[in-house]
């Protein structure tokens, strides 16, 4: 019988990564052609815009928008389609999302029913900064590593 393959992605809302098992006792193999970044803000782009105050000469600052920030929205809808493509390709059969919750927010709808079919466990966390050796405890719940 085949082994399974399983993915595990991990992102952000700059950086992602992918790690893979093969199997019972294969541990986690990091990809190195599967490590992604979000696209540079452009320069132009300002946070917050200035007002004048509706008395007076003073100035402040327009409140922020709550609305998700484009540039991880675009990178969520970029990662929902390489993970399209490489199902499509066959590369893996389960997926394990890991992602700072607010990335998960974003990528959940951003993902084709068919990888939607594939994941068998989420992880609300920002693993991208943790070194691969560490990252074992976090998925044995899930994996038989």
């Amino acid at each position: 019988m085949k082994a399974r393959k399983t993915w595990i992605l991990i992102a952000n809302g700059t950086t992602a990564r992918v790690l893979e098992n093969v199997g019972p006792g294969k541990g986690l193999n990091a990809l190195a052609d599967k490590v992604w970044h979000a696209p540079e803000k452009d320069a132009f782009e300002s946070e917050q815009g200035m007002t004048n105050n509706s008395v007076g000469r003073s100035m402040h600052r327009m409140a922020p928008h709550n609305a998700p920030d484009k540039k991880e929205s675009t990178f969520a809808e970029e990662l929902a389609e390489r993970l399209l493509q490489a199902h499509t390709n066959g590369e893996f059969d389960d997926l394990v999302l890991t992602a700072a919750p607010k990335m998960l927010g974003l990528l959940r709808p951003a993902l084709d029913a068919q990888v939607k079919g594939s994941v068998i466990a989420e992880l609300a966390k920002d693993l991208v900064k943790t070194p691969n050796i560490d990252l074992k405890s976090h998925f044995e719940d899930v994996l038989r590593l």
